[in-house]
């Protein structure tokens, strides 16, 4: 079997496949498509032993588009390294493998820019649906994807979109630490956070504490 490189995996097209197994372009996609009941044995064997000797690789983005599915999800995260982000993300990257979707990660570093960047990034990339740890500082931005697509957010409310929010019920949590702390005999507690910054969590926290 004759063995070929990465870059030259990468420069064969359909077409080759199609002149090695001696058959029609079209039969060649409808192999690697949906259709493929609809070519007969022979050919089939054919188009599959052209495209293991030849090392033929569909561009599963350019299959995505001509469908009009790509079968993508956005994620946008403030900060990939806090531990909270990576058990989102594990949780939300075994949903979309669950349902046939792959995942789209985006980190922002709680950067405004990379922020606008990334999500202009993540429509380009046609994604079909979209999921949010946002700072908020964009809502023009998010409103147009919010006409475009299901749009979820995470933690953070932004409250002129009027969409799905997957969070803590922040209020509550901290009434029930106060409560917990006061019945281990603790009267003088102190509240710590980052600058709220707009972030919704961070207010309701704060309020709820206040």
């Amino acid at each position: 079997m004759t063995s070929f490189s990465a870059a030259q995996r990468s420069r064969v097209t359909m077409l080759d496949v199609a002149e090695r197994a001696g058959v029609s372009k079209a039969s060649v996609s409808r192999f690697i498509g949906d259709d493929r009941a609809l070519l007969s044995d022979a050919i089939a064997l054919r188009i599959e032993q052209a495209i293991e000797a030849l090392g033929y690789r569909p561009n599963q983005m350019a299959r995505g588009l001509k469908r009009g599915r790509t079968r993508l999800i956005g994620m946008l995260v403030a900060d990939i390294r806090n531990p909270y982000s990576i058990a989102v993300m594990h949780g939300v990257e075994t949903a979309c493998r669950t349902h046939g979707y792959s995942l789209v990660v985006c980190n922002t570093d709680r950067d405004d820019a990379q922020e606008r960047q990334h999500l202009a990034a993540l429509r380009s990339y046609n994604i079909e649906g979209l999921i949010v740890n946002t700072l908020g500082h964009h809502l023009d931005q998010l409103l147009e994807l919010r006409q475009e697509m299901p749009l979820v957010l995470v933690d953070r409310k932004v409250e002129p979109l009027h969409c799905d929010l997957v969070g803590l019920d922040n209020r509550a949590a901290v009434r029930i630490a106060i409560e917990h702390l006061q019945q281990q005999g603790y009267r003088d507690v102190l509240l710590v956070s980052e600058p709220a910054d707009g972030t919704s969590s961070r207010l309701e926290r704060q309020q709820s504490f206040s």
